[in-house]
């Protein structure tokens, strides 16, 4: 009888720390996802910006969807990314072994606050970044990767990711913020 309680508690220190394990993991991989759902527990699932609008003071407001989910969900919370009548517009060309990205094929009319009509974008908000801007036509940017339709270009020995603004490269990569008639360059090769 005592070696079966030992093995029973042996056993369930094991499910214990298998739990803690399976929970902790992830947010070891990605640590901004598990910071942004401590920080907005009742955010609101989303597709595009048309699922995040609110009904304020019997008026709409155009929210950001970023990252499947609503940056608002109430009409008291400080809206970030305020919806502009006047777009920022800029140039933006992607290319990717020597072929270009078309951006206006991956306009959504759902989202409000980025169109893509070839190679110029309109930002229907101040402060936008590249990463918000590229995630409205399903692109990912980072320092070391481009990903566009599940595929992924990083940087190795023989090619690599290069962000030009203005003629010049810069290091901002996604975290860049586009000014008016800037033109931006994505190059992998």
């Amino acid at each position: 009888m005592a070696e079966q309680n030992k093995w029973r508690k042996i056993g369930t220190l094991i499910f214990l720390a298998m739990m803690v394990i399976g929970f902790s993991i992830p947010a070891f991989l990605d640590p901004t996802a598990r910071e942004a759902a401590v920080q907005q527990p009742n955010q609101k699932l989303c597709q595009t910006d048309a699922d995040c609008y609110l009904l304020c003071d019997d008026k709409p407001v155009e929210i950001l969807c970023s990252q499947n989910l609503c940056l608002h969900d109430s009409c008291g919370q400080n809206v970030y990314y305020r919806f502009t009548e006047i777009p920022l517009t800029f140039s933006l060309h992607i290319e990717v072994d020597e072929a270009s990205i078309t951006l206006g094929e991956r306009n959504n009319p759902g989202n409000v606050f980025v169109r893509f009509k070839d190679d110029t974008i309109q930002v229907f908000s101040f402060g936008l970044s590249l990463r918000h801007i590229l995630e409205k036509a399903g692109i990912l940017l980072s320092s070391e990767c481009l990903a566009v339709d599940g595929k992924q270009y990083c940087n190795d020995d023989t090619k690599r990711l290069q962000i030009m603004v203005n003629g010049n490269e810069s290091s901002l990569y996604e975290k860049y913020v586009p000014q008016e008639s800037d033109s931006v360059e994505i190059v992998y090769s």
